[in-house]
């Protein structure tokens, strides 16, 4: 059934907890997985209910609907994972992950739709490789991806199906990088508690997860850095996603609340733009529309809530340029500098750049930064000598801030190796 309610809809239908929600790429299907054992797949333009598929004897943990619309994945709890065809809601192809019958918690398909990836309380995602006959579907392993502590409870692929992304109950996500050897595993750590859901860009930049420790971290998936805390939430968080554009996040918590953060247009910095309260009990799940205007939610109350936020973005406020410029700040100054790129990437930099513009405003540390990289870049040869300590004191006699900045950037350049380029940066 569906209920209109103050601002959306509602999906109702299932008798037990909604445990997951997956939305079909060509945003007009849904596909919900619940406590009672049943998948539904719901027509997002009429909002009714299509079918159901049975099969699945005890509660489904996680869904999914491959990227051609063809195929549904699930896992239940009992340690099986079913493939289903979408046309008919068939049962084509059904495999258990371990032999201990536990828990599946998380399936995905790769984005080309030809493997499945699977992961639980066996503490391994298993990857799969699907054979599509006209009729028949088969598989067989191909991956075991071994090395966390605890049970895996997310897990997806990224965008170009070379890597996984997966969250653990041992409070770490690991990233397996060229799927291909397996061999380069990067672990991000920082939750303090288990991280329940997961999600990466689709260019594959940024990775996120959502914890029961109440946050949700955004990490640069390059270097394995936090980016940024996400918070907010006053209990575990158990769904967390990126819009497709990477410009917006949705979370839903335990706390029965969805939260929306919006990336600033420029630079990595998120705020929250809104804070909602569909639901009545905590929630399992949540995704956005393919276009990006629509929330959907799962949650223990048996329901699916889509909600509508047009204008959501307008509603996150960013902090002030001054405090905040600092990255453009530095970027704008360093145009000219054939070497900004390292420049770019040195955290400290960045912070110290943004003391000094807190201090003396951003218009005049842009002038005073493209001045001071030019004279340390002049001479670079003395970067390393002693005397050169004296010509920054000189260069910086105004203030202290400036001779800490001053000795950043020639400690960045003398780092760099960019004594050995008197005439420019390598390749200029």
């Amino acid at each position: 059934g569906m209920g209109q309610g103050q601002s959306g809809f509602e999906l109702t239908g299932h008798s037990k907890a909604v445990y997951a929600c997956s939305c079909s790429e060509d945003g007009q299907l849904l596909l919900s997985a619940s406590g009672d054992g049943l998948l539904k797949l719901w027509d997002l333009t009429t909002l009714k209910a299509v079918r159901d598929f049975t099969g699945h004897t005890c509660a489904v943990y996680s869904c999914a609907i491959s990227a051609s619309g063809e195929l549904a994945v699930s896992g239940a709890l009992d340690g099986t994972v079913k493939v289903w065809r979408v046309s008919t809601g068939e049962e084509a192809f059904s495999f258990t992950v371990g032999d201990s019958g536990l828990a599946v918690m998380t399936v995905s398909f790769s984005p080309d739709g030809t493997c499945v990836l699977a992961g639980g309380a066996d503490k391994t995602a298993v990857i799969w490789e699907l054979a599509l006959g006209e009729d028949s579907v088969s598989g067989e392993p191909v991956a075991t991806l071994a090395g966390h502590k605890l049970a895996i409870n997310a897990a997806t692929f990224t965008f170009d199906g070379e890597s996984v992304v997966t969250g653990s109950s041992d409070s770490t996500v690991k990233i397996w990088g060229k799927l291909s050897t397996l061999k380069e595993v990067r672990t991000l750590s920082g939750h303090r508690a288990a991280v329940m859901a997961v999600d990466v860009t689709r260019d594959g930049t940024l990775v996120l997860s959502a914890s029961q420790d109440h946050t949700v971290c955004v990490w640069a998936a390059a270097t394995g850095n936090i980016i940024k805390v996400l918070k907010g939430h006053s209990d575990a968080v158990r769904a967390c996603k990126f819009s497709r554009d990477g410009t917006m996040i949705v979370t839903g918590a335990y706390d029965h609340r969805v939260m929306v953060f919006v990336r600033a247009e420029e630079g990595n910095e998120w705020q929250r733009a809104c804070k909602l309260q569909k639901h009545t009990r905590g929630v399992t799940s949540c995704t956005f529309s393919a276009d990006g205007m629509v929330l959907i939610s799962g949650s223990w109350d048996k329901t699916v809530r889509l909600t509508p936020i047009e204008d959501v973005r307008t509603l996150a406020v960013f902090p002030p340029p001054e405090a905040g410029e600092h990255p453009q700040v530095l970027a704008s100054a360093l145009h000219m500098v054939p070497e900004s790129e390292a420049l770019l990437a040195s955290p400290a930099l960045l912070a110290a750049c943004s003391d000094l513009a807190k201090m003396v405003g951003v218009a005049r540390v842009k002038a005073k930064l493209a001045h001071l990289i030019g004279f340390l870049l002049r001479h670079r040869a003395k970067l390393g000598s002693r005397n050169m300590h004296c010509n920054m004191l000189l260069f910086g006699q105004q203030g202290t801030g400036k001779y800490h900045l001053a000795r950043l950037i020639a400690r960045v350049i003398v780092s760099g190796g960019f004594l050995r380029h008197p005439g420019g940066g390598e390749g200029s």
